[in-house]
């Protein structure tokens, strides 16, 4: 909003009689409400009689701003500023448009010094507070807000707005004294949301600042002003666990579940009063996302924990017999006899009922210690998982109810163990099989043979967890799709979804898009299938198929890609631009990056699309007194460029710049000449410098001649665009797209554009490992060894052992040791920075200065972990260091005793195909190694076609 009032002070050409007074008022208003044509009419007129007329020139800018003419609008405010740069209205202005383009900084400036003009301004400090607020700078924010207050103290917007101020900069004993200043300022106090807000955000406070004990002192003397009653009940149950009050919040949140008993958080607290954890651990576990539990994050039970939460569950099953949450927990810390006779109490209920999704329900139980970071994960792996205990005895389970149901027809007994008043566990804890809930009580609907379908299409989900994948299909083609063949309930909708899946892990992924097209064809009002199809077309390499498919679901009139873009569909984009850039990579051509480039440019928009959003709520939210929403959405913007979308947008643009630079050729007389070979970054960067002014220069010229013939190309480019963006007969507008198939990205200086990424990466989202081993790359290719050695510190300090870490960090050492023979960067280094690098050397070497040590130890240490991606990495260090002799040949033996012996992690088609990739490319194996290691990947993948040798 811009002052709708015109300084009473100034330069006599601000001064205008009282009509031309009213014609700037209403050049305000129509700026306001929309009526940009009125708002230009006022503004001519007013010009008409005063030209030199600064606010007028500003606003009318202002206009012309959001009409799209931005040419326009900047000529007019600057000149509006040469004419009377002492006006508040036009700096004000400048800095509107400024804000618009969504730069801050100088928008930042244009408010600074419309406020020395005018300092008491509000509707100047407000876009400049909200302005601070956008950009972080937390201490402007206050200082502002404090003006603000200082100003008008009798609204209570200027009093939260200051608090929330104090509380985002971390001072928040200031915050709390302007609250409670503030409620001593109210006469009565009447329950409602605002009032309720109010204590729920200071208890906030409260506890933010370790006042724990106070902050539920406050939160139960006004717990009668809380609307909110679950949140207070939440936070009360919250804060007594912090306080160890154990049985206290155990009461809590057993009454919350009794009004919940699906809600996980509850059960993370829940788990917490029972273990008695302490407060720091308590305030980690009830921070856990999804299904997570103290009783999944927590390996270590000990005997009398597990027994206890054994004891809790059951008394809850009592009350909740129907939770399926409640039935499923106990399952989580259960083991040994108590684990399986109810694992088989569930999975017969759940098999006789016909659930599809029981194969995944049951992998959340699977828990393994990650060899590397020595934490709790779930075990995806199929090495993991056929060494899992619950894995064995669920497999041991279905094996029996398969047999039992085809030779009887009938579900088998249930388990019985050698005591027949408790179950005894492998660690010592007993349950009692008194309970209910230990016991099989089949359904009175008992079906054989539908129980049968389940029973089978669960051990293909067994079967395809621990890598048997050549059974798993087998199975579900002779005995799942046979029995559902006749339904019409959906049933052969999931056993097609299961086929392509199989198929797409086996490595046949043509047939697996295949399959999948004939899922969506049974179901046409599935949304889910339909973008399943497409996914799986696109990693087919069917891009125009995957683009017909999820058209049908795009409400669109002519361009359904420009729809999905509007809509930030970012999943598709994503799985369209890897698609499209693997089709770029395979045949040699640029055009496939720059289309690649500018899908991952719009995931790029969206997010900062996200970000600028934020303007919306940095009002709203303080006169709404959404005050604890609003700082989470502030917290959670902080962290958005972290998020996996945006981080692999960014990836895949600098995967694509990187691919461009490796290619930097040009046809000249049907020959393909490398216009910079032998050239180091800095010359190469000098010499594209130059061809780009020269092509610039060409395009000048070419254009001048193209308008003196045509007479003028302004509007020869005007009518243009008018025809293209002609309303169809539908009445809508086909918008014009600049640059559809990303030429323009791909002209860019490609180790310019992966630095802008990579800064924007290592700024968010610094915690990522591959944010560093990409920024090495990059900083290679730059010709920078301290931002490479930046990058690899970084790196270490995160994960030391992985493997593309390992590389990265052999590969620089080399570079050191054979004077840069294979690397540009490290000739001619300065000795500075080569002191630099000498101090860092034995904190990259883990304490070693040999080189060949440090590789050695790795090996040893991928071989231990028994992990292929890490005895990779290991091989590519030996070859890379080559610290003994025939270096080479050993990290060739090593990949291949690796892949022969098959008993490792990552032995998927994936895994191998890189195997494949890093000894031909990268160790220059023999044929005859080659086609070992083809022997053994065909006998692993008997139908991945990537494994055949290409003609």
């Amino acid at each position: 909003m811009v002052v709708n009032t015109i300084a009473s002070a100034g330069p006599e050409n601000r001064k205008l009689p009282k009509k031309e007074q009213d014609l700037f008022r209403s050049i305000v208003k129509f700026y306001e409400t929309k009526q940009y044509k009125k708002g230009l009419k006022a503004a001519d007129a007013i010009l008409k009689k005063y030209p030199t007329h600064g606010e007028t020139q500003a606003m009318k800018g202002l206009i012309y701003n959001c009409m799209e003419k931005k040419e326009e609008a900047y000529e007019l405010v600057k000149q509006g500023l040469r004419n009377d740069v002492r006006s508040h209205v036009c700096w004000h202005v400048f800095g509107l448009l400024h804000r618009s383009d969504r730069n801050h900084k100088e928008a930042t400036k244009c408010y600074l010094n419309a406020l020395r003009i005018e300092k008491h301004h509000m509707q100047i400090l407000k876009d400049l507070g909200n302005l601070q607020v956008q950009m972080r700078d937390l201490e402007g924010f206050v200082e502002t807000k404090r003006t603000i207050l200082i100003e008008n103290k009798k609204l209570k917007v200027n009093w939260i707005g200051f608090a929330v101020a104090n509380h985002l900069y971390g001072d928040l004993d200031q915050a709390l004294k302007v609250i409670d200043a503030f409620l001593s300022t109210l006469d009565n106090r009447e329950r409602g949301y605002e009032e309720g807000e109010l204590v729920l955000y200071k208890t906030l406070i409260l506890e933010q600042a370790g006042r724990i004990e106070e902050a539920l002192t406050w939160l139960e003397a006004e717990m009668n002003y809380v609307v909110d009653g679950l949140s207070a009940r939440m936070k009360r149950a919250e804060l007594l666990l912090a306080l160890g009050r154990f049985e206290d919040a155990h009461a809590a949140y057993r009454a919350l579940l009794a009004e919940n008993s699906e809600h996980y958080q509850y059960h993370s607290g829940l788990q917490c009063s029972v273990l008695r954890l302490d407060a720091a651990t308590s305030a980690d576990m009830l921070q856990l996302s999804g299904c997570a539990l103290p009783s999944t994050e927590l390996p270590s039970l000990s005997l009398q924990q597990r027994a206890l939460l054994l004891a809790e569950y059951e008394e809850i099953i009592k009350i909740e017999p129907s939770s399926h949450v409640c039935d499923k927990i106990p399952l989580t810390f259960l083991e040994g006899d108590a684990f399986k006779t109810r694992v088989d109490t569930y999975m017969r209920k759940h098999l006789q009922r016909g659930l599809p999704s029981l194969g995944s329900d049951l992998a959340a139980l699977y828990l393994t210690l990650d060899p590397e970071t020595g934490k709790s994960v779930r075990a995806k792996d199929p090495y993991d998982i056929n060494q899992n205990g619950r894995f064995l005895v669920v497999k041991e389970l279905v094996e029996r109810y398969r047999d039992s149901l085809t030779k009887t027809g009938a579900l088998p007994p249930p388990p019985s163990f050698s005591s027949s008043s408790s179950t005894s566990t492998q660690n010592g804890t007993s349950s009692s099989s008194s309970s209910s809930s230990f016991f099989y009580s089949p359904s009175s609907s008992f079906d054989a043979k539908t129980t049968l379908l389940w029973t089978n299409f669960l051990y293909v989900q067994l079967l395809e967890a621990s890598g048997a994948l050549p059974q798993a299909l087998a199975l579900l083609l002779d005995h799942c799709l046979p029995a559902c063949a006749d339904d019409d309930n959906g049933t052969s909708l999931d056993m097609y979804l299961r086929q392509a899946r199989l198929l797409k892990k086996s490595g046949i992924v043509a047939d697996a898009a295949t399959v999948m097209d004939k899922a969506r064809l049974l179901d046409l009002s599935d949304r889910y299938v339909n973008n399943k199809c497409t996914k799986y077309l696109l990693r087919a390499g069917r891009v125009e198929d995957a683009q017909a498919v999820v058209a049908l679901f795009a409400k669109h009139e002519g361009d359904a890609q420009a729809y999905l873009c509007e809509m930030q569909c970012m999943w598709y984009e994503l799985e369209w631009a890897k698609a499209v850039f693997a089709q770029a990579l395979m045949n040699g051509g640029k055009e496939g990056l720059g289309k690649a480039l500018k899908k991952f440019a719009a995931v790029e928009k969206h997010f900062a699309d996200f970000v600028e959003d934020q303007f919306d709520f940095h009002n709203y939210c303080i006169r709404k007194m959404t005050l604890r929403a609003y700082v989470d959405v502030l917290r959670l913007e902080d962290g958005l460029l972290a998020h996996e979308d945006y981080l692999e947008a960014a990836r895949g643009t600098v995967e694509c710049y990187l691919a461009l630079l490796a290619r930097p050729k040009e046809e000249e007389g049907g020959e393909v000449k490398d216009l910079y070979a032998g050239m180091t970054a800095a010359e190469r960067k000098k010499e594209k410098a130059k061809a780009r002014k020269a092509v610039k220069k060409q395009e000048e010229e070419a254009a001048a001649a193209a308008a003196r013939v045509a007479g003028t190309a302004a509007a020869a480019e005007e009518e243009a665009k008018n025809k293209a963006n002609k309303k169809t007969a539908e009445g809508v507008r086909i918008p014009v797209e600049d640059d559809p198939d990303g030429v323009k990205l791909a002209e860019k200086d490609p180790l310019e554009e992966a630095k802008r990424v990579l800064v924007s990466m290592t700024q968010h989202a610094g915690k990522v490992v591959e944010t560093h081993t990409l920024a090495y790359d990059v900083a290679t290719k730059r010709g920078k060894p301290l931002l490479a050695l930046q990058a690899l510190i970084r790196a270490h300090a995160l994960r030391p052992s992985h493997p593309e870490v390992f590389c990265r960090t052999v590969d620089f050492m080399a570079s050191l040791k054979d004077g840069g023979k294979d690397a540009g960067w490290a000739r001619g280094m300065h000795p500075t920075v080569a002191a630099v690098i000498e101090a860092e050397k034995e904190g990259l070497l883990e304490g070693g200065a040999d080189l060949g040590g440090f590789v050695e130890a790795y090996v040893k240490k991928a071989t231990a972990w028994a992990s292929l991606p890490h005895m990779l990495a290991a091989a590519r260090g030996m070859a890379r260091a080559q610290v003994r002799p025939g270096a080479t040949e050993k990290a060739v033996g090593l990949v291949i005793d690796g892949v022969k012996e098959g008993k490792c992690r990552g032995m998927t088609v994936g895994g191998l195909k890189e195997a494949l990739r890093i000894a031909e490319t990268e160790l220059r194996a023999g044929p005859a190694a080659l086609a070992e290691m083809r022997e053994v990947c065909m006998e692993r993948f008997p139908s991945a076609t990537c494994f055949a040798v290409s003609s």
